[in-house]
């Protein structure tokens, strides 16, 4: 994947930074998850979870990640900035785009049923 900014380039040297940054954008600062939530919806895990960790503390060090205000005090609720936010929009739909793209159509993770059956969330 090329990467023309330096904002999407740091997520693409792994493909587990890139499923983190869809996860991130999809749950869009939700306070009913934290960096545990969103570490364990990761499909694609080839990191270790401590540099998994590292790597979102350094995102949220470079303001890529925004803490917001979670249910639990314990919990570290994240936001994308707008520019990246922004920058991920228009990597995936162009610059026509005007408005936030529903995260439904970034991130298609299937939901497994009690039957060990896949459907789509």
């Amino acid at each position: 994947m090329r990467m023309s900014s330096s904002r999407l380039w740091k997520f693409s040297s792994d493909v587990t930074y890139w499923e983190l940054l869809l996860v991130i954008y999809k749950h869009k600062g939700n306070p009913e998850f934290g960096i545990t939530d969103y570490i364990d919806q990761l499909k694609t895990r080839r990191q270790s979870l401590l540099t998994i960790r590292n790597f979102i503390r350094d995102r949220i060090a470079d303001a890529d990640f925004l803490i917001v205000p979670a249910v639990k005090k314990s919990r570290k609720a994240l936001t994308l900035n707008d520019p990246l936010r922004r920058e991920l929009e228009q990597y995936f739909f162009g610059s026509h785009l005007a408005t936030s793209v529903p995260s439904q159509l970034l991130l298609h993770i299937p939901k497994t049923d009690l039957d060990g059956v896949s459907e789509p969330v």
